[in-house]
């Protein structure tokens, strides 16, 4: 293994990645791994951090935090719409209020376990979304993503979540913001294209294009979604009452969301959706902007230290 340059968000967790950082060091060191260790500072510093070891002396980066941060790493891959270097490794050390992403990529929940991953060596080939879209001022945005992107109420609750909730960590953040937002959002009308098929319309609660399977704290939303089949899962939920939302919460965490009638999943590489109202959206946990939006897939984009 070449220099390790690892990326710890001291925020992340509560605190926990921050905690966890020299046992961390600890391991590596014992392995003989020579690393370097940087602590992003606010949002985006990551991306910056990724980037900048990325064009010096650094292969492999190691992303210490939860889904954010590891979004923010993966988006410091890419500049200018190109990958920085192709050659690149991304290690994923999980500790964060959102960790959904291990749940579809082979990596262990366990910070110390996913270290020892990361040291065996081996990588998968996974896919990355890449989000298109308008900052909430209204200048132009390109977001990458590795588990979920989604438009509606998804970025109206991580709006909420990442306000105040966060201190209560994965589950009850995610599942108390879901509550105070389902209290006060409208469902909007949109209209959306997947790849070449005609422009379709109507009210949707949320839209949400699925590299990986869970989000939101363990929400089970897209259980057919795999990250390395260059395709991407659309759920379109449709104008669900406050009540439905309530009734089928059980089958949102349970994966069975699909037997609702008014949810219907499709799948293909690309889709642009777009508003006359301000619909906020949602990348990985974080807000990335509004609509207008191209959602589509770069098929084996990143590689991955993974369990076999």
């Amino acid at each position: 293994m070449r220099y390790v340059k690892c990326i710890v968000n001291p925020a992340a967790g509560r605190g926990g990645a921050r905690k966890v950082w020299p046992k961390i060091a600890a391991t590596l060191k014992s392995a003989g791994v020579k690393y370097s260790v940087d602590f992003s500072q606010g949002p985006g510093h990551a991306t910056v951090l990724t980037r900048q070891a990325l064009k010096s002396e650094f292969q492999d980066i190691i992303a210490v935090g939860g889904d954010g941060t590891t979004n923010e790493v993966v988006n410091g891959f890419f500049e200018h719409d190109r990958p920085v270097r192709q050659d690149a490794r991304l290690g994923i050390v999980p500790r964060g209020t959102g960790i959904d992403l291990i749940r579809t990529l082979p990596v262990p929940a366990n910070p110390q376990h996913a270290v020892e991953v990361i040291l065996r060596g081996h990588t998968r080939r996974f896919d990355v979304g890449k989000l298109t879209c308008l900052s909430r001022d209204g200048k132009p945005q390109v977001r990458y993503f590795m588990n979920i992107a989604d438009l509606g109420y998804g970025g109206a609750l991580v709006d909420r979540v990442n306000g105040f909730t966060k201190l209560m960590g994965s589950f009850l953040s995610y599942f108390v913001g879901l509550l105070y937002t389902l209290t006060f959002y409208q469902n909007e009308h949109i209209r959306f294209q997947i790849d070449e098929e005609p422009e379709e319309e109507g009210v949707f609660s949320a839209i949400i294009a699925a590299n990986g399977r869970y989000f939101g704290g363990g929400m089970h939303i897209a259980p057919e979604a795999r990250a390395d089949d260059g395709l991407l899962e659309f759920v379109l939920i449709g104008d669900v009452s406050k009540l439905e939302v309530l009734g089928n919460l059980v089958r949102l965490y349970r994966g069975t969301l699909h037997k609702h009638p008014k949810v219907v999943y499709r799948r293909g590489k690309r889709l642009r959706a777009w508003s006359d109202r301000e619909v906020l959206l949602d990348a990985d946990g974080e807000l990335p902007g509004k609509l207008p939006a191209t959602f589509e897939i770069l098929p084996a984009a990143v590689h991955v230290f993974s369990e076999k």
